[in-house]
């Protein structure tokens, strides 16, 4: 706990079409503001990203965390040109873009070739983890439900013929992205076939399908999502989202940490730049999201075997229970969701505050004050 030094940080804030406006905007009930009713509230940054840089407080001023110098001395030598990762609260009032993220080789190549759409050259691996009630495509479905989906979807037969068992995922993917690239006045002809027969049968995605077709007309996306797992996550629980994996967040609220990048392959659902080429590239059938189900624990490590990061959660509802972590040193970063902290040397962090634990400290220590108290804390492994 020697040297233990913590910082506020001021974070940046992304006001992205997506969202929540309003009453129903978390980001500025988190940091308590009033916000104006128009303005989309989409995600808060704690981050060295050249994108958004966050600053800390001093006694003396604000400082931005955009010079190698400072963050030498705030991170250590090993990281002073920035964080490995990117720590975001996002709140999504509509849904995302269906996208993935390229692995590493894959993302030297698009950032040489297009370095406007991919401004860096990082593998962008992610875990996305509820604040309440989140819903989000993550994935695909298994062979066995994509079967179902044909059975039902007639039209979508032709696209998924497979001459070996196991090879659904890769034939219908790559047959609809196809159609788009070739024959893109069709893929709206045939996205209303597909929704004839869908309100026809019970199909559970139907409300959000015709939602999001009333937007994104003739947009391939809608064929895509109806290939996706739909995943309804609960306060705390977390799916983590490897390179290649074609997901979309469409409500909710939640904590994401990422690798340093905002490298993003869109394939639909979205007025922004899509590669549909890129995508054929990046995906990979064969991994599968990991889901995490801290339920009940006031202590939980989401492991996702990574050198970039590692996230851990405290949901503490008795005071008697502190916050204790070994750093070895490191730097870590924490966003307080709710509840009150108090450090050894008493300064107080509040509900919405985002704080750096800067390098040097071998253990911290944080009291709860105020509970229920919820906490995340970012390290590096």
């Amino acid at each position: 706990m020697e040297g233990a030094r913590f910082y506020k940080m001021i974070n940046p804030i992304m006001h992205y079409h997506w969202g929540t406006k309003g009453r129903n905007a978390y980001i500025p009930k988190l940091i308590g503001i009033v916000p104006d009713p128009e303005t989309p509230w989409a995600e808060m940054w704690m981050s060295t990203h050249p994108k958004a840089f966050s600053e800390i407080i001093t006694p003396q001023e604000r400082i931005k965390l955009d010079s190698p110098s400072i963050r030498e001395s705030l991170l250590g030598n090993k990281f002073k040109d920035g964080f490995p990762f990117i720590l975001k609260v996002i709140s999504v009032g509509e849904t995302l873009s269906i996208q993935m993220h390229p692995d590493k080789i894959k993302a030297k190549e698009l950032h040489e070739k297009d370095p406007l759409n991919y401004p860096d050259s990082n593998h962008k691996p992610e875990i996305a983890i509820a604040i309440d009630e989140a819903k989000v495509f993550v994935g695909f479905k298994k062979e066995e439900e994509l079967e179902d989906l044909i059975g039902v979807l007639q039209d979508l037969k032709p696209f998924a013929e497979i001459s070996s068992p196991g090879k659904l995922r890769k034939k219908l993917f790559e047959n609809l992205i196809k159609l788009a690239l070739e024959s893109p006045k069709e893929v709206e002809s045939f996205i209303e076939k597909v929704k004839e027969a869908i309100l026809k049968h019970p199909f559970k995605e139907k409300t959000l399908f015709i939602s999001l077709g009333e937007q994104y007309k003739g947009d391939v996306g809608l064929l895509i999502a109806l290939l996706l797992k739909l995943h309804t996550l609960r306060k705390g629980e977390g799916v983590f989202i490897p390179p290649g994996i074609p997901h979309a967040y469409i409500r909710g609220n939640l904590v994401e940490v990422m690798a340093n990048s905002d490298n993003v392959v869109r394939i639909g659902l979205t007025p922004k730049f899509k590669d549909l080429e890129s995508a054929l590239e990046v995906v990979n059938y064969e991994k599968e999201p990991l889901i995490f189900s801290p339920l009940g624990k006031e202590y939980f490590e989401y492991d996702v075997s990574l050198d970039e990061f590692q996230v851990i959660r405290w949901y503490i509802a008795r005071k008697s229970f502190s916050i204790e972590k070994e750093l070895d040193k490191n730097f870590a970063v924490g966003i307080l969701l709710e509840g009150v902290l108090k450090t050894p040397d008493g300064d107080i962090f509040r509900k919405g505050d985002a704080l750096l634990i800067a390098q040097g400290a071998t253990k911290i220590f944080l009291e709860p004050l105020e509970i229920p108290l919820e906490f995340f804390l970012v390290t590096v492994p």
